[in-house]
């Protein structure tokens, strides 16, 4: 097979349509902003500004069953029985922190039984071919830079990318398609090989 790396729509979508609060924010350690402009940009995020309690909004309905990776907004976060699959591999500036406490439903008491990770990507890279990529977007006519258009991202090869991704972390951002997420061949297969390639929403690059 040629060679290929994986692009993930995560950071383009909500998988939990409703709001969700962090201890940083009521320490006033950081702010929603903060925390979203840093993973999204592949900036690496200090400890001491990784969330350990994370809880429901009040003014949402309850959710029985959270998924195994989903976006919040200002945090990736990973169910902490597959974070196997980043075993061993370059994560680079990025990190998979365990929370400390977990996530709650809104009265803060509630745990959810499954225990949870903080997931930061903490690397970007240069390497989209915009000229042959079909899953971007520009959200307003003002836009310079194009984001990834996950409603595009239906099938393998709607992104492209040059041999400069093949080298380097295994996790990364590209500056040229803001919203992406890119996983290296290694760490994309053994997602799919576990059984999570829609869970991480994941589609398969092209090199060129």
């Amino acid at each position: 097979m040629a060679e290929y790396v994986w692009v993930s729509s995560l950071f383009d979508n909500a998988t939990l349509n409703r709001g969700w609060d962090i201890d940083l924010f009521h320490d006033g350690k950081t702010d929603e902003g903060s925390l979203l402009f840093a993973n999204k940009n592949g900036k690496p995020i200090a400890r001491e500004l990784r969330p350990h309690k994370i809880w429901a909004n009040a003014d949402d309905p309850p959710i029985e069953k959270l998924p195994p990776v989903f976006n919040i907004g200002y945090a990736l976060l990973v169910a902490d029985d597959v974070t196997f699959v980043f075993d061993g591999l370059d994560l680079g500036e990025g990190e998979v922190l365990p929370l400390n406490e977990g996530i709650f439903q809104s009265d803060q008491k509630t745990r959810y039984a499954k225990s949870y990770s903080s997931w930061v990507i903490g690397n970007k890279k240069t390497a989209v071919v915009l000229d042959a990529t079909t899953a971007k977007i520009k959200l307003s006519s003002m836009d310079v830079v194009w984001d990834l258009d996950g409603s595009r991202l239906l099938a393998d090869d709607a992104v492209a990318v040059t041999r400069d991704a093949l080298a380097g972390p295994d996790q990364w951002v590209d500056p040229l398609l803001q919203g992406s997420l890119f996983f290296s061949a290694r760490l994309g297969d053994r997602i799919v090989e576990a059984g999570l390639k829609d869970a991480f929403l994941m589609r398969r690059c092209r090199v060129i």
